[in-house]
């Protein structure tokens, strides 16, 4: 009786090619008091500096604002009832390739910002780097 042993090994994996790269700046409103309680506050819209509305009326603790991956800072026009306020970032991108049969991805990192008409103490960065698996970015106090 001859027997057979047949091993095959990879240096691929399937969690190789996992994606972790956003190009979403997450915004988190939080209370002045305290700086920890989310505070929802009152939107009447959200744009992109150029004219695309990503939110339109609605009453947020959190926003999602996507960065143009083609470009290095994006800004955004941020309107409440009261006031408009503009937020703008600065980013840099860069090619990561993951693993060889994976391909190449863009990640966006450093991000900083280049614009704010909240106030000098009301948006701090808490996360430079934009990744699926990060909860917040930036802090906006009111």
């Amino acid at each position: 009786m001859v027997a057979g042993l047949w091993v095959s090994v990879s240096c691929f994996e399937e969690g190789d090619c996992l994606v972790t790269n956003s190009n979403i700046v997450v915004v988190d409103f939080r209370k002045v008091a305290d700086k920890k309680a989310v505070q929802p506050v009152a939107i009447s819209s959200v744009d992109v500096l150029g004219g695309v509305n990503l939110y339109r009326n609605q009453e947020l603790s959190q926003l999602k604002l996507p960065v143009d991956p083609h470009l290095t800072e994006t800004h955004f026009i941020i309107r409440q009832a009261s006031k408009t306020d503009t937020l703008g970032f600065s980013y840099r991108n860069q090619s990561v390739v993951l693993a060889p049969d994976c391909g190449a991805y863009l990640y966006q990192f450093d991000l900083a910002v280049t614009r704010n008409t909240f106030g000098p103490d009301k948006v701090r960065i808490v996360n430079n780097a934009l990744n699926t698996n990060i909860k917040s970015n930036v802090e906006v106090y009111f």
